[in-house]
């Protein structure tokens, strides 16, 4: 659910700000497979599915690829980290070694 939601958002947000042309990468298979239609889309986020791709029909171009989390580091370090922060966190407070390195 929570993929879904944030690329529903993601899309919104990119559209927004006048951005048509949209290459959409997930690592989440079940999100990436539904939006390709490769695979029933579960009731539990049926909907989100349907706003996304009403959302994609906005687009002038739309390319949906599944991405391995191995392949995508960076965010994989993101979700971590952002599953370990208490309070508010800016990205300019980010010095961490280990994202140095992926990058």
């Amino acid at each position: 659910m929570a993929e879904s939601r944030a690329l529903r958002d993601g899309l919104q947000a990119a559209l927004k700000f006048g951005y048509p042309r949209l290459d959409i990468g997930g690592e989440n298979s079940v999100v990436i497979g539904a939006l390709k239609k490769e695979i029933e889309v579960p009731w539990r986020i049926k909907n989100v599915i349907q706003d996304i791709q009403a959302l994609t029909k906005q687009a002038e171009y739309v390319q949906v690829t599944h991405i391995y989390r191995e392949a995508n580091m960076v965010a994989d370090w993101f979700s971590k980290f952002g599953h370990s922060i208490v309070d508010t966190w800016s990205s300019t407070e980010c010095d961490s070694v280990d994202l140095r390195a992926i990058v």
